[in-house]
């Protein structure tokens, strides 16, 4: 695996378990926020420990391989701050099965954003823990599906103490034949009162040929908490078209606009990284 920070050495250790793992661990006090850390050419399965009072952004860049499976273990240590984006754009023939997990402690913050624009056949499971008490957990999932590429999500919070806090946004958009789909749950245990968390859900659909699904569930097994789901498919038909189009709207510029406004206010929270956000915007 490679390791980038393109302004100075970041103090982090390797550690290899075995050909295919690998373990990094950023020191406690650590303080990296506005300049990614940057990771590519990553293994199969990479632990990321985290460790107290750090503050830290990484970017992984995921752009090529036929046949993938990824595994991802972030590990919040007590009143950390971690932002992971992880940005796919594997050519149209590839293949990827990939699974996020993150343990959140007691008052530390861990936001993901998965953001999918290639491959073919894309199965993506994400899931933050809150193990302590004030644990946030925020998650940000963006699509975009077209052509005849398969893409299936399946994202959860699982909050075991008190006072968590956090919001799934999962946006995504069906052109062509493509197939996309949602599933999202938010689960509180007896012993999270005093939680707060929301799901959102919403597919921006282009195409009549495409295969949406969009699922939300709650899963509360005790009171004095705040919880809400939705899930919206809103279906763009020839005629919506048709009529941008007569306004002089040439259509590639038409779908440029409506992916753009459709997913852009997903991706407002990294506007303190124009790099970042440049690189995100050349492929919708």
């Amino acid at each position: 695996m490679r390791l980038v920070n393109r302004s100075r050495i970041f103090n982090v250790q390797f550690r290899i378990f075995k050909l295919m793992s690998q373990s990094l661990v950023v020191n406690a006090g650590e303080i990296k926020w506005d300049t990614p850390v940057i990771i590519e050419h990553s293994p199969q399965e990479l632990i990321i420990e985290i460790g107290e009072n750090t503050s830290v952004t990484f970017l992984e860049l995921v752009s090529r391989g036929q046949y993938l499976s990824h595994k991802r273990i972030l590990k919040a240590a007590p009143h950390s701050k971690v932002r992971f984006i992880r940005l796919q754009v594997l050519p149209t023939t590839s293949e990827l099965e990939e699974s996020l997990i993150s343990y959140v402690e007691k008052g530390a913050m861990v936001d993901c954003f998965s953001l999918h624009f290639g491959g073919f056949s894309v199965q993506s499971t994400i899931q933050q823990i809150g193990l302590g008490a004030q644990a946030t957990c925020n998650t940000t999932l963006l699509a975009y599906a077209r052509n005849e590429q398969q893409m299936q999500f399946n994202f959860s919070h699982h909050y075991q103490k008190q006072k968590g806090l956090g919001e799934i946004i999962a946006k995504g958009i069906a052109d062509d034949r493509a197939k996309l789909g949602f599933h999202g749950i938010i689960r509180m245990d007896q012993t999270a009162s005093g939680t707060d968390s929301s799901l959102k859900q919403a597919i921006l659909n282009i195409s009549p040929d495409t295969k949406v699904s969009s699922t939300p569930e709650l899963k509360i097994d005790t009171n004095d908490v705040k919880a809400s789901h939705g899930a919206s498919i809103v279906n763009l038909n020839d005629s919506d078209l048709f009529y941008m189009q007569s306004r002089g709207i040439p259509i590639d510029d038409l779908r440029r606009m409506l992916t753009r406004g459709f997913l852009k206010t997903a991706i407002t929270p990294l506007s303190d990284l124009p790099e970042v956000l440049k690189k995100i915007y050349t492929f919708i």
